[in-house]
C-alpha cells in the first residue's frame, strides 16, 4: 500500500532529521540536557519513499543507508570537543569524531560548594606557566580557560598525587571551581584543542532518562 509507506517514510524522516540543535549525548549514549548547536541532518523523505518502493519491488533484503538531503556524519558538531562528566570524574575529548583521550579528573570541591560550573562552554584562551591566585599561590604549567576570567582546565600534579585523580577526591578535597587534570595530559589537551573548541560540562542530575511506556492491556 503506497499511501501506507508514503505515511511510513514521512514519519521517519520527521522524527530522524537533525535541523540545528539538539541534546547533547555523552560518551556513553546517554542523553544530556543541554542544547548543543549540530551540524544539519535533514532526511529525503521523497527519495526515502522511493528507496522503500524500489526495495520491495525488486525483493531486495538487507540494510541500506538513508538519503540525506543534508548531511554531517557527526552528531556533535564537527565531532571536536571536550566532555567532563561530575558524577564519572572523567574528561573525554574527541578530535575529529574519533575518542582522543581519557582521563580521570578531579572537579569543584562539592563539600566547600566550590562546584564547577555545568553548561555549555568553548576553550577561551591557553597560556603556560601561570600562577594561580586563591588563599595560597599555585603554580601550573598549562592553563585552557573556558569561564573567563576564573575557572579552567589545568594540571594539578605539583599539589595532588597520581591516585588523587577520579573517585570521590572531589567530594571533600575538589578543587576551586576548575577541573585538576594530570600534567601528561593537560599537555596534550594543550597542544591538540584550539581556542573555540566547545567544553560540555554536566552532572548526573543532567542525564534525561527515557520514560518507559506501559501497555496497559498487556496482562489483560
Amino acid at each position: 500500500n503506497k499511501d501506507d509507506i508514503k505515511s511510513y517514510t514521512d514519519i521517519m524522516a520527521e522524527n530522524y532529521s537533525i535541523e540545528g540543535e539538539d541534546y547533547f549525548h555523552a560518551h556513553d549514549g546517554r542523553k544530556i540536557d543541554l542544547t548543543v548547536d549540530l551540524p544539519t541532518n535533514i532526511i529525503d523523505a521523497e527519495s526515502l519513499y522511493n528507496n522503500v518502493i524500489n526495495a520491495l519491488t525488486n525483493g531486495d533484503v538487507g540494510e541500506q543507508s538513508v538519503p540525506y538531503s543534508e548531511e554531517n556524519k557527526f552528531r556533535n558538531w564537527s565531532g571536536t570537543y571536550i566532555e567532563i562528566s561530575i558524577g564519572e570524574q572523567k574528561l573525554f575529548a574527541y578530535k575529529d569524531g574519533e575518542l582522543f583521550i581519557e582521563t580521570d579528573v578531579v572537579t569543584g570541591c562539592a563539600h566547600c560548594a566550590h562546584d564547577t560550573k555545568k553548561g555549555v562552554f568553548s576553550v577561551k584562551n591557553h597560556f603556560t606557566n601561570v600562577y594561580l591566585q586563591d588563599k595560597v599561590e599555585y603554580f601550573v604549567y598549562y592553563w585552557m580557560g573556558f569561564l573567563i576570567p576564573k575557572y579552567g582546565m589545568h594540571d594539578a600534579d605539583g599539589w595532588r598525587e597520581p591516585e588523587e585523580y577520579g573517585g570521590d577526591t572531589y567530594k571533600t578535597d575538589g578543587s576551586g571551581g576548575c577541573v585538576n587534570v594530570p600534567r601528561e595530559i593537560m599537555s596534550q589537551l594543550y597542544d591538540t584543542f584550539e581556542d573555540g573548541t566547545p567544553v560540555i560540562i554536566y552532572d548526573d542530575s543532567y542525564v534525561i532518562t527515557e520514560e518507559l511506556t506501559v501497555d496497559a492491556t498487556a496482562n489483560e
